[in-house]
């Protein structure tokens, strides 16, 4: 059984196309994390057995999306990180912060209080 897909090729009339496919995936691996193990032949028979998806897309298709959420995921991971070394006052655990009320900052004398 062919695809029908070569890579740098239109998906055939009847196959879903990157965006559907991209958009499968993420419900896809919000209902199965899983998936992003399997290999793209499985993934894609996964996508429409799952509902996501009306016909069996190519699996190079299938890949290139994957690798492309990964990509995402990973730029997301960066962005966070770099952020918390931009900022290093976002790293502190507010638990223990005075502001935060405390118990252990707190005094426990009262300023208003009469003897």
């Amino acid at each position: 059984m062919t695809s029908g897909y070569t890579p740098g090729s239109m998906p055939e009339k009847d196959q879903p196309g990157f965006d559907q496919i991209l958009r499968a995936l993420r419900e896809g691996l919000n209902e199965n994390p899983r998936l992003k193990e399997m290999p793209a032949e499985q993934v894609a028979r996964q996508l429409v057995l799952g509902g996501h998806l009306e016909e069996e897309p190519p699996p190079p298709l299938v890949a290139e999306a994957l690798e492309g959420l990964e990509a995402e995921e990973q730029s997301l991971q960066n962005d966070e990180l770099s952020s918390k070394d931009a900022n290093p006052t976002s790293a502190v655990d507010r638990r223990t912060s005075p502001a935060r009320g405390n118990a252990s900052s707190l005094s426990t004398t009262r300023c208003c209080d009469s003897p």
